[in-house]
């Protein structure tokens, strides 16, 4: 047999790839100082691997080019819900300080949906209400105050209701005292005093009025969880005091201790 008869020259040409499971939207360069930088093509793949997928943040990040942070904003931002299987955030953790972190993001939501009401009241009506116009603008600044990360190097000073930076020390002087240090005692004087005892409701009073915030425009219940999710978290502990927190096992046993106080 000849061998072009098994080996055809005229035979079609064949070439296989990889085609992309979705159009990349945009493909055109975004303007200078833009702040959307991905495409909206990009943006509707990682909301598929999101939500069709059981893949971490990390995994989708590797897999799209997208940062981890902005995957979680997004997620937050749209309202995108994840899969059965998929891990849960760490900030959605049963835990006692990821519960305070989404109660005051949960608490930010509130406030800015109260004000948006207030708003959509008041220009429906015939009439503009000064107080619930006044109400409505006080929600909104509480509505920034409230989601604005708490700045660790701010320290309260006693119960006076002021918030101060920590004093920082000359160029030179060590940051503890040192043993027949003459000036140790001067330096332990200028050290702010700790957090730990300062009223919660103060600091969050003054934290309002900073920010030029009237209280008294603001409703009692708001109030009320504005302090809550202003209050200091609970401190940290050593990796082998939490591990076992909350588990079954640990509930049982103090709950039995429990029954036998009583």
């Amino acid at each position: 047999m000849h061998p072009r008869t098994l080996f055809p020259e005229d035979g079609p040409i064949v070439r296989v790839r990889v085609m992309p499971d979705d159009d990349d939207g945009l493909t055109a360069p975004r303007p200078r100082g833009s702040r959307r930088p991905h495409t909206d093509g990009k943006v509707a793949r990682v909301r598929r691997l999101v939500e069709q997928t059981d893949m971490t943040y990390g995994a989708i990040s590797k897999k799209t080019g997208v940062g981890r942070a902005t995957i979680c904003r997004w997620t937050q931002d749209f309202g995108w819900q994840r899969h059965g299987w998929a891990p849960r955030a760490t900030d959605r953790m049963p835990t006692a300080r990821a519960s305070h972190r989404l109660k005051a993001r949960t608490l930010a939501r509130r406030l800015a949906a109260l004000a948006e009401r207030h708003i959509r009241e008041l220009e429906a009506s015939a009439s503009v209400d000064q107080d619930k116009l006044a109400e409505a603008l006080e929600l909104l600044k509480m509505a920034k105050v409230a989601a604005r990360p708490r700045k660790r190097k701010a320290v309260a000073q006693g119960n006076s209701g002021t918030i101060s930076p920590p004093v920082t020390p000359a160029r030179g002087t060590p940051s503890r005292p040192r043993d027949g240090d003459p000036g140790a005692g001067v330096q332990a004087l200028s050290t702010p005093a700790p957090a730990a005892g300062v009223d919660p409701r103060r600091t969050a009073m003054a934290e309002l009025l900073a920010a030029g915030i009237d209280p008294w425009r603001v409703p009692d219940e708001l109030m009320e969880d504005f302090i809550a999710s202003r209050s200091p978290p609970p401190p940290r502990g050593s990796r082998g005091s939490r591990r076992g927190q909350y588990s079954k096992r640990n509930r049982e046993h103090a709950r039995m201790l429990r029954r036998i106080g009583e």
